[in-house]
């Protein structure tokens, strides 16, 4: 213990230099970070400056508008993927065929249309006029094709639907 004091009453003059050096570096580091923070609160105040709302409040604001942003943007896009899976059996494609059945009737005046959806699933609507009346005929068409027999007219207005991308 007597060396620890020997050692002390003999270097106290160094320590002392040395704790006066120390506390003139930290005085000296202290001053910059002053410096450095009035310079941070002259640009926060200029950057500020017209602003009744302080930056923390906007950045909450921005915050929660993100959040109903998001909300909304997940609403819509599960709207859309509803629509669009829904668009799959609406009708998407129609082909019509115009054509005369009986010689001397003229004008074209029977049709054959094929309203497909996306698969090729749906139904062609055959209408034949004659002088003695107008008959209409629906057939079911799934994936390009049907059960009952199709006339030619029928069949190309098919075709013709198909071919609409």
């Amino acid at each position: 213990m007597q060396e620890i004091i020997d050692f002390l009453s003999a270097n106290m003059v160094y320590m002392i230099i040395g704790l006066i050096a120390t506390s003139f570096l930290f005085l000296i580091l202290i001053i910059i970070l002053f410096a450095k923070n009035r310079k941070l609160k002259n640009r926060y105040n200029e950057f500020m400056k017209g602003s009744e709302v302080d930056i923390e409040t906007l950045l909450r604001e921005s915050i929660e508008r993100s959040a109903d942003i998001q909300d909304s943007y997940k609403y819509i896009r599960d709207s859309i993927d509803s629509i669009q899976t829904q668009l799959k059996n609406c009708v998407q494609k129609v082909g019509i065929v115009r054509y005369n059945a009986v010689s001397g009737v003229g004008s074209d005046l029977c049709f054959a249309v094929a309203l497909l959806d996306e698969e090729d699933t749906g139904v062609v609507i055959n209408g034949i006029y004659t002088r003695d009346g107008s008959y209409t005929y629906a057939k079911e068409v799934t994936l390009g094709s049907s059960k009952h027999i199709l006339s030619d007219e029928e069949k190309e207005a098919i075709k013709r639907a198909q071919e609409i991308i």
